[in-house]
């Protein structure tokens, strides 16, 4: 923070609260990160140990906590180096780690079909039924036994 600003411009978080903040994360960095930013420190131009610090930081993906501590350095070569080999790592592990997202439109006519589906079984299933209705009966084409077929045919007294 600049001067008496009331909270950070970046992430909103305010000033009075930084302090418990950084505690907080501070306890959450591994004995192993913390020792290997030590080594670091004893030996800024190891490429070694900036390395061995990578690895850790890669391990226990604390990424942010290892960025913080190259960024107090601002303005020297090998911490803008180091924060931007950080920054590809901390891409490659998300990149990595990301799943695939089902696509929502795998299927954009998906209610079209169906109800098209329905009305062409809807029409099959009427013309079954008309078919069964206007089709001739038994009845109609040979009438029972001893039944005349019309008026004409009967015998003569039936009438």
């Amino acid at each position: 923070l600049r001067g008496e600003q009331a909270a950070c411009p970046g992430c909103g978080l305010a000033s009075a609260r930084m302090a418990d903040y950084t505690e907080a994360h501070e306890a959450e960095v591994p004995e192993a990160v913390r020792a290997a930013w030590v080594r670091v420190a004893e030996a800024w131009s190891d490429p070694a140990r900036h390395d061995e610090l990578l690895r850790q930081t890669a391990a226990h993906r604390c990424y942010a906590w290892a960025a913080g501590r190259y960024r107090t350095r601002a303005g020297d070569p090998i911490a803008e180096r180091q924060l931007d080999r950080l920054r590809r790592t901390a891409e490659a592990t998300l990149l990595a780690g990301a799943t695939v997202r089902r696509e929502a439109a795998a299927a954009p006519f998906r209610a079209t079909v169906v109800v098209l589906a329905l009305l062409v079984a809807a029409i099959v299933v009427g013309l079954v039924y008309a078919a069964l209705v206007r089709a001739p009966s038994d009845a109609t084409i040979a009438p029972p036994a001893g039944r005349p077929v019309s008026p004409s045919t009967a015998p003569p007294g039936a009438r």
